[in-house]
């Protein structure tokens, strides 16, 4: 009978980190109860899909040496600041470690998105709680697999032997973020054959349906975005992707038609061959050979599609950054007469924040919907703005009130000194001292949300000052 990972990291890890979690981070025991009961299976189907394979094992079986077999043994001398906690601030470091390497910044930033929602938590918490999390795990499962004396093979057997484990833990909603909704047992053999034929569908019509789907995801975003500032913006960017669609799904429909049911024998035939039946190997390689002639057809009678598809979706892309523009800078096209007119008479310094966006209602901004502040300054580990600096907030808050349709995000930002915790809580500090001084200057706070990031997100190196002083930022994002 197969170990069940989830039922051991509950019973070692989660019933031990719950307290102390939960008093670090300010939160109920409920509340980061709840929240445990994603994250654990969570991390655990991270570690299941990467180490599927030999190199995503491998990379498993490298940080397994980073964690002391015996963390999760002593989690209450860590958070303690005992002798062997090495500090939480390590801890956490470690743990973003674990979890970019599992997920990569777009499921993580999904994962704490789910968390979040689930738990009740806040988003701040929910993120440092996976951080404080993914160590010990990792710490857990490696001294299991140390005792076993697994090697990459053995770990990847391991993992594929909690499929169904994972899947019943999951809570609702996570596996389809995540990627991993299909889990299923080790020997479904027919689920496996269908991600397989996914795989080679989407491999064949890259260019063509697959390519195309994401055209019309990116144009279904711009959709939205355009309709809050103007219906024919939405309904242009609609066409632009159907179109890219119908012209992707002539390849698709063809593979769909001819290669799919080929594949499918061809892995049932593997499947009886491996269960012990000579005929089923004999069949197997004839199947082979049919499976690839099969193929090779398929291939060069969907091309003309495809080039279809692959023209369709370049034309779509190139509209749909087109109207992402126009969109964005719709927004602004709500004008205050009388603060429009004090704003034409400011004088903004070259590279400042009020310069990038005036670049960018004119049209001459090169870049995205984000601006950093460059000459905004605060007292060392303090949220308190530095004297003229101030001015660059107040020059940001001319150009709010000139365009008063305008909603933002101030996101701060710290280097990776000290401790993990303490930036995040900084960063959120220094948004908020932004909001406040807009709020100030006649803004209304409803049009301001704040995030702080602490030392995610480098811009550049944490090796150096310099490196350190560009990453000590605050940047400013527009959402409508």
């Amino acid at each position: 009978m197969s170990i069940n990972l989830v039922d051991l990291l509950k019973s070692e890890v989660g019933s031990q980190l719950l307290g102390p979690a939960s008093k670090f981070l300010g939160e109920s025991e409920s509340s980061t109860q709840k929240a445990l009961g994603g994250i654990l299976p969570s991390i655990l189907g991270g570690m299941m899909d990467k180490g599927s394979n030999a190199a995503g094992a491998g990379d498993i079986m490298d940080m397994f040496s980073k964690f002391d077999g015996d963390m999760s043994s002593n989690i209450g001398d860590i958070f303690g600041g005992g002798s062997q906690s090495g500090g939480l601030s390590s801890l956490l470091t470690g743990g973003s470690g674990v979890l970019g390497m599992l997920f990569g910044n777009n499921k993580l930033g999904s994962l704490i998105d789910l968390v979040t929602s689930f738990s009740g938590m806040k988003k701040s918490s929910s993120s440092t709680l996976l951080k404080l999390a993914a160590p010990f795990i990792m710490s857990f499962i490696g001294k299991k697999v140390k005792s076993m004396g697994l090697d990459a093979l053995g770990l990847t057997k391991l993992l594929g032997e909690q499929q169904s484990f994972v899947k019943d833990a999951l809570p609702s909603g996570f596996g389809s973020a995540l990627g991993i909704a299909g889990l299923g047992g080790a020997d479904n053999i027919i689920e496996k054959a269908v991600d397989t034929l996914d795989d080679a569908k989407d491999t064949v019509i890259n260019t063509g349906a697959a390519a195309a789907k994401k055209a019309a995801d990116a144009a279904g975003d711009v959709a939205n975005t355009a309709k809050n500032v103007g219906g024919a913006a939405a309904g242009a960017a609609k066409n632009v992707g159907g179109a890219a669609v119908d012209a992707g799904k002539k390849g698709g429909s063809m593979l769909m038609k001819w290669l799919l049911p080929a594949l499918l024998a061809l892995l049932v035939l593997g499947w009886l061959g491996s269960r012990g039946c000579n005929t089923g190997v004999d069949a197997l390689d004839s199947a082979a050979e049919s499976v690839t002639k099969t193929t090779e057809n398929v291939a060069k009678g969907a091309a003309d599609a495809v080039k279809d598809g692959a023209n369709a979706v370049a034309d779509a892309a190139g509209d749909a950054m087109a109207l992402t523009g126009d969109a964005l800078k719709g927004a602004f096209g709500a004008v205050n007469a009388t603060a429009k007119a004090a704003l034409d008479k400011v004088e903004f310094a070259t590279g400042s924040i009020g310069s990038q966006f005036m670049d960018f209602i004119n049209g001459g901004f090169s870049g995205d919907n984000k601006f950093t502040f460059n000459n905004l300054t605060f007292d060392s580990g303090s949220s308190v703005i530095k004297g003229e600096s101030v001015n660059e907030v107040d020059n940001l808050g001319a150009i709010l009130k000139a365009y008063e349709d305008v909603k933002i995000i101030v996101e701060g930002y710290t280097d990776n000194t000290g401790d993990a915790a303490a930036n995040q809580q900084l960063s959120l500090n220094r948004a908020t001292a932004v909001k406040e001084r807009l709020v100030a200057q006649g803004i209304d706070g409803a049009r301001i949300a704040v995030e702080g990031y602490g030392s995610a997100n480098p811009i550049a190196t944490n090796d150096t000052p310099e490196g350190r002083a560009q990453n000590r930022r605050i940047e400013v994002r527009v959402t409508k």
